[in-house]
């Protein structure tokens, strides 16, 4: 017996995914919006490769400190480009010295993290380490794809175009554990490219929507 919706899958079948724009960079230097920020900060850049320009903001949702404690459960964690000489992203975990670490308030040392989303659909292209020393592990992971693993070989590495929701949380961590490879890692940028519904797509949506709307009432 044929589901009461069942004129409806060859319509939604063909809706096609979001269409790729060009690209955008975020580069973390000192003048980024995120230098000594926490929770809320954020940044927008216009991504022109397609047919009609594309706002892309990226927004801190948490930080994660040293002892894997959050910036939202009211710890002072922030994210921190520590100075014109070195010009790349790092974590301050409010509270924490250890000597253990060239550079804690300057640095990704262990457990540290950064939780970040966009306000559209957005494909992950490319990340670039200021520096990613030997034995260090970084990791990009999401609810929406697997874990993405750096080590000391992957200075720029292609993330591979994943696919992330808007609104969806990433997080970027230093999970490798201690010792003196752990040290001087920080992130100069991230490329990302908005994935905006082609226009047939979205006409199409929106008709699909409407008819389950109709077949409900009736």
């Amino acid at each position: 017996m044929k589901s009461k919706f069942s004129y409806l899958l060859p319509l939604l079948s063909s809706l096609t995914p979001g269409a790729v724009q060009g690209s955008v960079t975020f580069i973390f230097d000192e003048t980024t919006p995120f230098d000594s920020m926490g929770i809320g900060a954020s940044a927008s850049l216009s991504d022109t490769g397609g047919a009609d320009p594309v706002f892309v903001t990226m927004t801190t949702v948490d930080v994660i400190g040293a002892d894997s404690s959050l910036a939202s459960a009211s710890n002072g964690h922030v994210t921190n480009v520590f100075g014109t000489s070195i010009d790349a992203l790092g974590i301050n975990s409010a509270g924490f010295n250890n000597t253990d670490y060239s550079n804690e308030s300057r640095d990704f040392n262990p457990n540290e993290g950064w939780v970040f989303s966009f306000n559209v659909p957005i494909t992950l292209e490319e990340i670039d380490f200021a520096s990613l020393g030997g034995g260090s592990e970084m990791t990009l992971s999401s609810s929406v794809f697997t874990d993405l693993v750096f080590n000391g070989s992957d200075s720029d590495p292609s993330l591979g175009g994943v696919l992330v929701p808007a609104g969806e949380a990433v997080t970027l961590q230093m999970t490798s554990g201690t010792g003196a490879g752990d040290t001087n890692v920080r992130l100069s940028s991230l490329t990302v490219a908005a994935a905006v519904p082609e226009a047939g797509s979205a006409t199409l949506a929106l008709l699909a929507c409407t008819l389950l709307g109709l077949r409900r009432r009736r």
